[in-house]
């Protein structure tokens, strides 16, 4: 981007938060107040909550009640492998206290409160348990837990924070048959509220609002017009009206960390707008409207950060692989970075190697701050969000480079805030593999970044070491990768023995060649030649092919399946189908940008990397006919049906109002698809 246009829209955004006039903020401040009124309003309404201490054998869920728990032991009963737990004896379900204990209702606000606690003591001996119970700021009573269940009426106030916190302190149980520490035995926890005006809990509403005011400002600093940013307060002011009302609770078990996330919004969106203002528009072909363009998508990369971040934050969220990548990021911190680990069954089984890349990324970000294995997993989980929210700048500036508008790239980029296959990899854990597709992206985005000229050798290092970052991501990755640099180079192949005057990517096919071999012979070189993973290889090899799942489907009925799953007709590996209107309007961006006769050089380049990537998709899937989990192809292609999509939409957005209302709902239909896999992913998994 030329001086002069990096200047202007430097006095374009200065200008923008300078003019935050006095008028400006009074009508901010209105806005707040009529938040503030709304909550408080909100607040008169009851809540009626129940803590099915232990699991809930009617909806035969379990851990919904953790959040609000401290000193307590597990769940029971303890089911193991066998997840019907409700099937077990006793019956029911039911957690032991530890000595010290606390059941706390965050930010639940009103007056005094009716608890009703379904316990008993739990003695072998039939002996009552002696419990010094309080509620915050008030003086302990003794309450002796008889041994027989019974519902105990507990009346008490909020504290200052407006939370109901109940405290037990019993005297410490001895069991000969279990060494745990215990107490007491709950079953369930009941909270209604007294008659009278309830008073809001205010510290969370100032959270509350201190967030709003971040996102408002931010707004500003990025130029966006004031009608938009007053728009997000209202939205923020309406979101929070309605779950106040009517599901409070899973709003202040988050509140405390919104103003946090925001934060943490903002830092990714300044750094972000710095970047591309610095190097990215500069790529691009229309740079004087560059610099107004880059507000609009910051905006949807610090949007898409707040989505993954917030939900994995959310006390609710539990997570089966989060323990095993903070143990690798703690093994690569202390040099260890040839590791293997345990593929399931039906991916093959045994032992496998496990790429460092993304660890080796995360690692120094632990000399900021002293870090432990909690630390370890938050950091991973922000990190991997930051990233792969990074791929919808990503998605905009190739489609902004091969000459799309702007709408079509914000479309394109849009559909990548709310990505099913990936954010449910985000609910379990599968953090390697969503850092490592971010990892390899950037190799893949070269191929279409044409540079209107023969490349020299800078270019061919570029690739050469985008590429062994992305062999390094993670070996699913690899897979793929490697299948997609395979079909560009056969279209490249094609297109010099069509000998095409425009070319059909960024490389000529042997500087392609010559990438691809020197960054596989370092990778091989450097990673998969060490002594462990030869003998590895050795014993794999002497023992043959790896078996499957004995129940693994027939492969001419796999190959129907994958067709079906291609199309987002099925369900790929038993996971979430790809967004049906999403892969059409990838697949008929690729046939729009292919079939423009007279297209530049840029659009040419473009359509080719797709075509190579829906090719290498499918070489990939022929993976799936020896282990179903050995690579994860619809993560892999979601970025293509973005660059697809853009293009598609942005034809519909030319067509007068009705075309741009075709567009926007096809857009949200897919959003909003995507949004309730998350919620619901957050909300079930593991909750059995």
């Amino acid at each position: 981007m030329p001086a002069s246009n990096r200047t202007a829209h430097l006095d374009r955004v200065s200008d923008s938060v300078k003019r935050i006039s006095w008028g400006e903020i009074g009508i901010l401040a209105l806005l707040l107040l009529g938040a503030f009124v709304a909550w408080a309003l909100a607040y008169q309404a009851p809540i009626y909550a129940r803590l099915a201490i232990g699991g809930d054998a009617a909806s035969q869920r379990r851990e919904d009640d953790a959040p609000f728990l401290s000193g307590f032991n597990g769940s029971e009963p303890y089911s193991g492998e066998d997840y019907r737990w409700w099937t077990l004896p006793p019956g029911y379900a039911y957690r032991w206290t530890t000595s010290d204990a606390t059941i706390r209702f965050p930010g639940v606000g009103g007056g005094r409160w009716i608890m009703r606690l379904y316990a008993s003591s739990g003695h072998a001996d039939g002996t009552d348990a002696a419990v010094q119970w309080h509620f915050d700021n008030r003086s302990p009573t003794l309450l002796a837990i008889s041994a027989h269940p019974r519902i105990y009426h507990l009346l008490g106030p909020i504290n200052a924070n407006g939370d109901l916190a109940l405290h037990f302190q019993a005297d410490a149980y001895t069991s000969p048959d279990d060494p745990r520490a215990l107490g007491f035995v709950i079953r369930d926890v009941r909270l209604e509220p007294t008659s009278g005006l309830h008073t809001p809990a205010l510290p969370y509403l100032y959270g509350l609002a201190a967030t709003l005011i971040l996102i408002y400002v931010l707004a500003r600093w990025l130029a966006l017009p004031i009608n938009v940013a007053r728009l997000l307060i209202l939205t923020g002011t309406g979101i929070i009206l309605l779950l106040l009302a009517t599901n409070r609770l899973a709003l202040t078990l988050i509140a405390p960390i919104l103003p946090a996330l925001a934060l943490g919004c903002a830092a990714l969106a300044l750094s972000l707008q710095a970047i591309l203002r610095r190097w990215g528009t500069s790529a691009l072909p229309d740079q004087h409207a560059a610099g107004a363009a880059i507000g609009g998508i910051v905006v949807l990369v610090a949007l898409a950060f707040a989505l993954r971040a917030g939900g994995m934050l959310h006390p609710y969220a539990l997570f089966s692989d989060a323990g095993l990548n903070a143990n690798n990021l703690l093994e690569t911190s202390l040099g260890i970075i040839y590791f293997t680990e345990g593929l399931p069954a039906e991916a093959g089984g045994g032992q496998a190697p496990y790429p460092p890349g993304v660890y080796l990324l995360l690692a120094p970000w632990q000399l900021i701050v002293p870090v432990g294995h909690v630390e370890r997993i938050l950091l991973i989980q922000i990190g991997v969000a930051a990233l792969d929210s990074l791929v919808v700048a990503l998605i905009w500036l190739l489609l902004r480079r091969s000459g799309a508008r702007q709408s079509a790239a914000l479309l394109g980029a849009a559909f990548y805030l709310l990505p099913p296959p990936l954010l449910e990899s985000f609910s379990i854990g599968e953090y390697a593999n969503i850092g490592g597709q971010a990892l390899a992206l950037p190799a893949i985005a070269l191929l279409a970044w044409d540079a209107g000229q023969t490349r020299n050798r800078t270019g061919i290092v570029w690739l050469t070491l985008a590429l062994v970052v992305g062999l390094l991501a993670h070996s699913g990755v690899t897979l793929s990768l490697g299948a997609l640099f395979a079909a560009a180079w056969g279209i490249s192949i094609i297109g010099d023995l069509r000998q095409r005057a425009t070319r059909t990517l960024a490389y000529p096919t042997g500087d392609l060649a010559l990438a691809g071999a020197l960054a596989l012979g370092i990778v091989v070189l450097v990673y998969y030649t060490a002594p462990q993973f030869l003998a590895l290889f050795a014993e794999r090899f002497g023992e043959g092919a790896a078996t499957t799942n004995a129940a693994a489907l027939s492969p001419m009925e796999k190959i129907g399946d994958l067709a079906l799953s291609t199309l987002g007709l099925a369900r790929p590996g038993g996971r979430t189908p790809l967004p049906l209107l999403l892969v059409i309007s990838g697949l008929a961006g690729v046939a729009l940008i292919a079939g423009q006769r007279n297209g530049r050089t840029a659009q040419w380049v473009l359509a080719s990397v797709l075509i190579a990537w829906w090719v290498g998709t499918l070489i990939s899937q022929g993976i799936i006919l020896i282990a179903d989990q050995g690579v994860r192809w619809a993560h892999f292609l979601y970025p293509a049906l973005c660059l697809g999509a853009g293009p598609t939409l942005g034809a519909f957005w030319q067509h007068g109002k009705w075309g741009k209302a075709g567009a926007a709902l096809i857009l949200a239909i897919t959003l909003v698809y995507g949004l309730t896999i998350w919620i619901v992913h957050l909300r079930d998994y593991l909750h059995i």
